[in-house]
């Protein structure tokens, strides 16, 4: 483990801090949430990978995290 943030803006700023071989990340997290950080952290870098923690079911979370997920081919 390289580091812990509270919200999105830390997750964006520590992966580019450390690039990590993975960030863990919350979907719901104050401020700027998961989602929107992962989105930057992928457009900066395209091989990351990203694991979301959550708690939530509702579909409209799930279905946006896995459209961030590049094709499998």
């Amino acid at each position: 483990m390289v580091g812990t943030g509270a919200d999105g803006n830390d997750a964006v700023a520590l992966y580019a801090e450390h690039a990590p071989d993975i960030a863990l990340l919350d979907i719901q997290m104050p401020g700027r949430d998961g989602l929107s950080a992962a989105r930057e952290i992928l457009e900066h870098d395209p091989a990351a990978r990203v694991v979301f923690l959550t708690t939530f079911s509702d579909d409209e979370y799930i279905v946006s995290a896995l459209k961030l997920a590049p094709a499998v081919t």
